[in-house]
């Protein structure tokens, strides 16, 4: 019989997920949320992996009520009023990975972070 190339089709280890996100999310900057989850959100296609693309928005362009402020960071990391993030499920617990959470966190740290001016 002859041999295809082709590899057994195993799914990554939850660990390697993880791991492969990481990665990917550490690659972005600030104000590259977009970007990062759109990179993300291939990654988990291109593996068969379940994930959300979470997209937050403050309703608004005008200043100042466009700027979704980092608790932890003490800066704006949008200034459109936008950010994006990818959620993934990684041995029983949701995680939110983005260009300021490489490593993972949960959805309440995150969301926690994150206050925009009322």
């Amino acid at each position: 019989m002859a041999d295809t190339g082709k590899l057994p089709n195993k799914k990554m280890t939850n660990g390697k997920v993880h791991n492969q996100l990481s990665a990917i999310a550490e690659k972005f900057q600030i104000f590259e949320c977009v970007s990062c989850a759109i990179a993300l959100r291939q990654f988990l296609i291109d593996q068969k992996v379940s994930g959300k693309q979470i997209s937050l928005s403050t309703g608004t362009t005008e200043d100042p009520f466009c700027n979704i402020y980092h608790e932890r960071l003490q800066q704006n990391i949008s200034i459109n009023g936008r950010h994006e993030a990818i959620a993934v499920e990684i041995d029983g617990q949701e995680l939110i990975f983005d260009n300021i959470h490489p490593e993972g966190i949960s959805r309440v740290d995150w969301i926690n972070n994150l206050y925009c001016p009322v």
